[in-house]
């Protein structure tokens, strides 16, 4: 059976079907954008601002960066294709996004790939080791599918060895709104014009929102003038154009961040009870779950007879066929696959 390389493939089950397999903020988005997409419907009669200018100002007040460094996408994997597209060689450090991999395809980088280590972290000493000059180093903060985050120290150590061998560092920080860190990656960079280092971000996951397909990232001028080159125009549409201008809503953010904060906490505890079953601890709104005596196809089949969907993950690079990967929703929800799981893994 062929696995989808990305969650949220609901079209061929049933309506309704309870999706695990997508890593969406169970709070949903920020009301406020119904009431600005009704007052603005008229925006689809006109072409959006090809400069998109007033996003581009919203987006830089969020992110508190000048908006001359930023650019954006139809999505954050727009994004990573145009950067990807500049380099040669790209190292990977998996299981990560599936994406990472295709897009370097397409490109045709030589890709070099070094394991996780021992409980998922980053093996630093190798990754330091591998990089050459010109080098693309793609880093998932915090990691899809572990839900594991790089500390500052770390972070800043691998900047500084990618600095000195002129390779470039990008960061895909899609779930950062959800993870508990002492430190924020744009405050640490700032400071050094984001020379060397990307940092891509989305509205598709904290802000609840896929359909929209808008992304967002921060680089030097220098790559933000390689990007303008390869853009398409009109690449985001009207209704991602007003998003911008609203979802950044302090009260949204805090609300949805202590939920997450909580609920994963609790549904963490839970999980680790249930009989041969090993949840890896995360910092982002998802666990990933390893099996003990039972393939994923079969946690899979067993999950759907009961109305849930979850993520294989086999066709990740590195992992066996015995995880699955599974979001954090409403705790109504979560105790639902709680309560399906033991039922499974007691049998």
């Amino acid at each position: 059976m062929t696995i989808p390389k990305h969650g949220g493939n609901i079209y061929e089950y049933p309506k309704g079907i309870l999706d695990f397999s997508s890593n969406i903020n169970p709070l949903g988005y920020p009301k406020i954008l119904e009431e600005k997409i009704s007052k603005n419907f008229s925006d689809l009669l006109v072409y959006p601002d090809i400069d998109y200018k007033d996003l581009k100002n919203s987006v830089g007040s969020y992110l508190k960066v000048d908006p001359a460094y930023v650019f954006l996408g139809n999505g954050s994997v727009e994004i990573l294709d145009m950067v990807i597209s500049n380099f040669k060689r790209m190292v990977l450090v998996e299981p990560c996004f599936s994406e990472y991999r295709l897009r370097a395809k397409v490109h045709k980088l030589e890709v070099l790939s070094l394991p996780l280590g021992e409980d998922f972290k980053i093996p630093m000493a190798a990754l330091k080791k591998s990089i050459r000059e010109g080098d693309l180093v793609l880093l998932t903060n915090p990691n899809n599918p572990t839900g594991r985050t790089l500390s500052s120290d770390e972070l800043l150590d691998l900047y500084l060895d990618i600095v000195e061998k002129n390779a470039y560092l990008l960061l895909d920080e899609a779930f950062f709104e959800f993870a508990d860190l002492d430190y924020d990656t744009l405050d640490l960079f700032r400071p050094l014009g984001f020379a060397n280092i990307g940092i891509i971000r989305a509205a598709t996951k904290f802000f609840g929102l896929p359909g929209i397909r808008l992304g967002y990232g921060v680089f030097d001028l220098d790559m933000i003038r390689l990007l303008k080159e390869a853009e398409l125009p009109w690449s985001i549409n009207s209704f991602a154009n007003i998003a911008g201008g609203c979802i950044f809503d302090e009260e949204f953010i805090s609300k949805s961040r202590a939920f997450i904060f909580k609920e994963r906490e609790r549904f963490y505890g839970l999980l680790k009870e249930v009989k041969n079953l090993k949840p890896y601890k995360s910092n982002s709104n998802y666990f990933l779950l390893e099996f003990k005596g039972k393939s994923e196809e079969e946690i899979f089949s067993r999950l759907l007879e009961k109305n849930i969907l979850v993520r294989r993950c086999s066709n990740y690079n590195f992992l066996e066929g015995t995880f699955i990967r599974i979001a954090i929703k409403t705790k109504k929800d979560n105790n639902k696959f709680l309560q399906a799981i033991k039922e499974i893994m007691e049998e």
